[in-house]
């Protein structure tokens, strides 16, 4: 029985906006919207030089991944020191905490990240370190609760939900898994070690569960909620509450994709950003009494809500959009890889990021 390969690429419609701008078919961009480029070794080798990060930006990030390592109790991979190196690059994936690492989909996007990585590595001849970024701040937990063992879910059931689903406890999880893996026929071996790294927050057993799959060096896992991390992007969110900026410029790449048939993935908000505490996440909008986050979170000047960012930067998350620009500033990446709807809601920020 013969065997042929096709193209993903090849499985969508003509008119698809991933397909349209992998084919390099989209609509002329207005001034001051730059599609992302597209994933070939020119554009590739153009991006490395425009990505750098200062010695003292990468120090910060370095720190703060050995204390997210060291509070999960997960060795610190020998590449974060790498990290460090002005030289190096970053290529980054990312998923949402789906319950054991989820669907073959999230495999496919890590594994792509870091095969690319290894080829950028061995042409250019500097660390190109593969980084797998943790949904830690999504707060849809409906959508990452379940397991399917090819007849029905198993739905996880916490003694408290609420918030982002990354600083959740896995209390109960271990059993949740114990009945999916017992009905999935799970090998006894791996359940075991999905079971055991349960443990502590959503966020830490995703990274335990990612290091147990591809091995203790292979990758990198960042969690963007971490004060640390925040306390970077502090002048970029106290912007986003000033200025408003964001919305204007996703709205003009917005207008160029309807032009073109093109449907915008995410909405944009005039202000992207949520507030975070205990068992909530919850939108920051401006109201006639001031700024809010619903019930008792209330600022009465834009000057205390860009004081209360300072003060407190891991009480406030990027939105869905917001996101990424987030990652950018982080992270020295040549390439990010994602599925089809990360695809199309990074096209919306082709004004935002150049």
């Amino acid at each position: 029985m013969g065997t042929s390969t096709f193209s993903l690429i090849d499985t969508l419609s003509e008119s698809h906006l991933v397909r349209t701008w992998w084919e390099d078919r989209m609509p002329d961009p207005p001034n001051g919207v730059q599609w992302p480029s597209r994933p070939s070794a020119e554009n590739l080798d153009s991006i490395r030089p425009l990505v750098e990060k200062n010695a003292p930006h990468r120090k910060a990030l370095v720190s703060s991944l050995t204390k997210q390592y060291a509070d999960a109790g997960v060795p610190l991979p020998s590449r974060v020191v790498e990290l460090s190196l002005e030289s190096s690059r970053t290529v980054t994936t990312g998923h949402q905490l789906c319950l054991g690492t989820g669907p073959a989909f999230t495999y496919y996007k890590v594994l792509t990240a870091v095969l690319l990585a290894e080829q950028l590595e061995g042409k250019w001849g500097v660390p190109v370190i593969p980084v797998f970024w943790l949904a830690s701040e999504d707060h849809d937990f409906d959508e990452v609760r379940s397991l399917w063992d090819g007849q029905g879910w198993h739905r996880w059931t916490p003694s408290e939900e609420g918030g982002a689903v990354g600083r959740m406890h896995t209390g109960g999880l271990e059993a949740t898994l114990a009945e999916w893996g017992q009905s999935a026929g799970v090998e006894p071996q791996r359940l075991e070690a999905l079971r055991g790294a349960a443990k502590g927050s959503l966020a830490d057993a995703m990274r335990r569960w990612m290091h147990l799959t591809l091995g203790p060096n292979r990758i990198v896992v960042i969690d963007g909620d971490h004060a640390d991390l925040k306390a970077t992007f502090v002048g970029h969110m106290s912007k986003e509450l000033s200025l408003q900026s964001m919305a204007s410029r996703v709205e003009m790449a917005n207008e160029a994709l309807m032009a073109g048939g093109h449907q915008p993935q995410v909405h944009v908000r005039p202000v992207n950003l949520f507030h975070l505490q205990e068992g909530s996440r919850v939108r920051v909008r401006r109201d006639e009494e001031g700024w809010t986050a619903g019930p008792g979170i209330r600022w009465e000047s834009e000057g205390r809500l860009t004081e209360a960012v300072s003060q407190s930067p891991e009480s406030f998350s990027p939105n869905a959009l917001f996101r990424p620009l987030y990652q950018s500033w982080l992270l020295p990446d040549v390439a990010v890889v994602g599925g089809l709807a990360e695809v199309s809601y990074w096209m919306q920020l082709a004004g935002c990021i150049s």
